[in-house]
């Protein structure tokens, strides 16, 4: 079983113990496919009151992706998925967490990945929060938090593969020039 599995399995026992974080104040509305920026503190492994909290509308059976990407390379983003909105956990229908799930952070070594949860299909009509939080990160920023970019949809980035598109063009321009200077030379009968 992998890490995340795990993770998720002892959320989800230690969820219904876990007194409730209070929710002060929703970061905003989660749009589809539109990146959004935030900041968290304080690793914890249940959240703390300095989690940052999202919201969305969605239907039952819509089939979403979310996923944080991290800013800082010692951020280990988690994030739970909660039916409802309320002014803490304990009023709102635990229904998912992720975490390390998708890419580790480029170039750095350590142990810790982005969190995407990706493929689910919500369970009702209504409103949905999302909490995002500092799992087992190593020290902050200078600035004391940690800086993350979250996205209800398309993710905003990952691994490239292949030529990217700037130099595909290079490349035919390159190509048509030739062809041009070839032409030009060739001797007329």
């Amino acid at each position: 079983m992998g890490k995340g599995w795990l993770l998720l399995l002892a959320s989800m026992l230690f969820a219904g113990t876990a007194s409730a974080v209070p929710i002060a104040s929703y970061e905003g509305e989660l749009v589809e496919d539109v990146t959004f920026f935030g900041q968290v503190s304080e690793p914890s492994p249940t959240g703390s009151p300095n989690d940052d909290f999202w919201w969305f509308y969605g239907n039952a059976g819509d089939i979403i992706t979310l996923t944080v990407n991290r800013l800082e390379a010692s951020l280990d983003p988690a994030l739970y998925l909660y039916f409802g909105m309320g002014t803490d956990t304990a009023s709102l229908t635990f229904l998912a967490m992720a975490d390390d799930e998708i890419d580790e952070f480029p170039g750095y070594e350590g142990p810790w990945w982005d969190a995407q949860l990706s493929g689910f299909a919500l369970p009702n009509t209504g409103y949905y929060t999302v909490q995002v939080w500092s799992y087992a990160s190593g020290g902050p920023g200078a600035d004391g938090v940690y800086d993350y970019q979250i996205t209800l949809g398309t993710p905003p980035s990952g691994p490239v593969h292949g030529v990217p598109e700037p130099a595909m063009a290079a490349l035919l321009g390159l190509g048509l020039v030739g062809l041009g200077v070839f032409q030009h030379r060739k001797p007329r009968i």
